[in-house]
Formats: structure tokens, C-alpha cells, sequence
């Protein structure tokens, strides 16, 4: 009873030290200069420049541990995370997140605490499989955008490519890069989406449940991939089906120093409203410039 106690204030610690971080991480985004958006990624670290050939990408043999996160079996397929996949730190998972995806290191820390505290591990001094991330309803849940629910499909490790296929053809937007113009998957879009997933999952699936914890992490999930990709839906394309990094890429976030829980919070209440059944209802898009819609 006493080590649970210690435990759970522990917790409540290092949760509170996460948030007060993070404002301060924020406060000096907004202040500071962006990064060069080719220089996203710094210098010496994997992917610097967009060079991820120096990371040969490998796709999981039968003995190598994945789970339901693209962008941490990404990190394995490229061998900057072990290629098994196994005896993961937590504290090893966090800067290398940070700096592939240009998360802010009071969003990665914050994230891996709670992960951790929900499969009764210690962030400081444990280590993981990335299969336990696949435990049904603990982080895992139904209604995804890239796996099929459990009932339908138990390896959650596996991308469900009908379904990203589904997923991406249902984006709207577009955006001129250069000379060339890119679909753009939008926040609307992904509510859409993960709302009609919903109702079909209530359907196809007799076991469907979808706790608040579970939304949640759907759209911090969702808000995450949209900001660090900028819904561009070819590079999404390769990283959700094939769970490798295209060559030439970098985030698409490029605020000094990551993407915060604060701007998290935002973009994911954004897409967890227009996700829900009216009253909730998606605004229309607004037309920018040469017939293409805002993100």
C-alpha cells in the first residue's frame, strides 16, 4: 500500500514538472526563430538534412518486436532504435523521438512518463518490448486510422494498408510546395474520418469499447502525425504503410525547440471535437488562392 502511494505521488510529481516545463518550452518557442525547414533535424543526428539513406531501412523479420506506433517502429526499421525492437528505455526512447520528429523534449518526457505509469513501469529505470504497446486497451484502441480493431486483427504491429489506403483518399486540402501542388490530409479530414471509423467499428466489432482515455490518445496520436507531417499525404503514405522514412524528409513542424504539449492540446481538441457526432459539427473549409482550401 505504501509503495503504491509513493508511487502515485511520484507520478503526480514528474507529471506536474512535465507541464510547468513545457510552458516554459512554449514561451521560448514563441520568442525564438524557427528552424531552417531544411535544417529541421540538427546536425549529427539521424535523418540530418533529410539523409535517412545512412539508415538503411530494413522491415521487421518474425523475431523482431513491433507495436502499434508507426513512429516508434519507424525508428526500428531504420536501425536508429534497435532493429529487435526490445530492452527499450525509456529514457533512450526520448531524445531520439525528440530529435526525429521535432518533438520538444517536455512533450516526449511527458508522454513516456504516462505511457510508463500505464503499464505500471518505471520511466527512469525500465525498459520495454514495443509488442507490450500492443496490450488492448491500455494505449491500443479501436476505431484507428491504421489497424483494423483487435477483434478483426490481434497483431496490432502490422499497418492495416486497406484501411491507410481508405484514409488518405479521404483528404481535401492541397498546398502549392515549389512548383508542385501535394494533397493535404486536414484536421477536418481526420475527424471525418475517425468519426465514420467509429460508427463502422461499433457495427463490425461486438467487443468495440472506446474509453475517453482511448480518444484521447487517438487525437493526441492524430495531432501529432498531422503537425510533424503537415498532412502531406504522400510522405504519410510511406511512413504509415511501409513504416519508413522517405528520403528527403524532415518535420514539418519548425518551431525552435519541438512541438509542445500546449500546441498538442490545441490541435488535438481541435480534431476530438469535430470528431464527435453532432451537435459537434466540422466547419466547412475555407477556399484560399488558386481554388485550394486552408488546412
Amino acid at each position: 500500500m505504501l509503495a503504491k502511494t509513493i508511487q502515485f505521488f511520484k507520478g503526480q510529481y514528474w507529471g506536474l514538472y512535465a507541464q510547468v516545463w513545457d510552458v516554459q518550452v512554449h514561451i521560448m518557442n514563441t520568442l525564438s526563430p524557427e528552424r531552417d525547414p531544411r535544417r529541421v533535424i540538427p546536425t549529427g543526428k539521424p535523418g540530418a538534412g533529410g539523409d535517412w539513406d545512412k539508415y538503411v531501412y530494413m522491415p521487421p523479420v518474425e523475431s523482431d518486436s513491433r507495436s502499434p506506433c508507426p513512429a516508434l517502429n519507424t525508428l526500428c526499421n531504420h536501425g536508429i532504435l534497435p532493429r529487435n525492437g526490445r530492452n527499450l528505455k525509456f529514457t533512450e526512447l526520448q531524445p531520439i523521438l525528440a530529435d526525429a520528429y521535432n518533438l520538444s523534449p517536455s512533450l516526449t518526457f511527458g508522454l513516456l512518463n504516462i505511457i510508463a505509469k500505464m503499464f505500471e513501469k518505471d520511466y527512469f529505470h525500465d525498459s520495454v518490448d514495443l509488442e507490450l504497446f500492443g496490450t488492448h486497451n491500455v494505449i491500443e484502441h479501436d476505431a484507428s486510422f491504421a489497424r483494423h480493431d483487435n477483434y478483426i486483427q490481434p497483431d496490432q504491429s502490422v499497418p492495416s494498408v486497406d484501411l491507410i489506403k481508405a484514409f488518405l483518399s479521404s483528404a481535401t486540402g492541397a498546398a502549392v510546395v515549389g512548383h508542385q501542388r501535394v494533397r493535404i490530409i486536414t484536421p477536418a479530414d481526420i475527424s471525418a474520418f475517425l468519426r465514420q471509423r467509429r460508427v463502422e467499428c461499433q457495427k463490425l466489432n461486438p467487443q468495440y469499447s472506446l474509453k475517453f482515455v482511448h480518444k484521447a490518445f487517438s487525437s493526441n496520436n492524430s495531432a501529432i502525425m498531422y503537425d510533424t507531417f503537415g498532412g502531406r499525404v504522400d510522405d504519410l503514405r510511406t511512413w504509415l504503410t511501409e513504416e519508413r522514412f522517405p528520403q528527403g524528409w524532415q518535420p514539418r513542424y519548425t518551431k525552435r525547440y519541438g512541438y509542445t504539449m500546449m500546441a498538442l492540446n490545441l490541435r488535438s481538441i481541435q480534431i476530438a471535437l469535430w470528431a464527435q457526432p453532432p451537435p459537434f459539427v466540422v466547419p466547412p473549409r475555407r477556399p484560399v488562392s488558386n481554388g485550394l482550401y486552408s488546412t
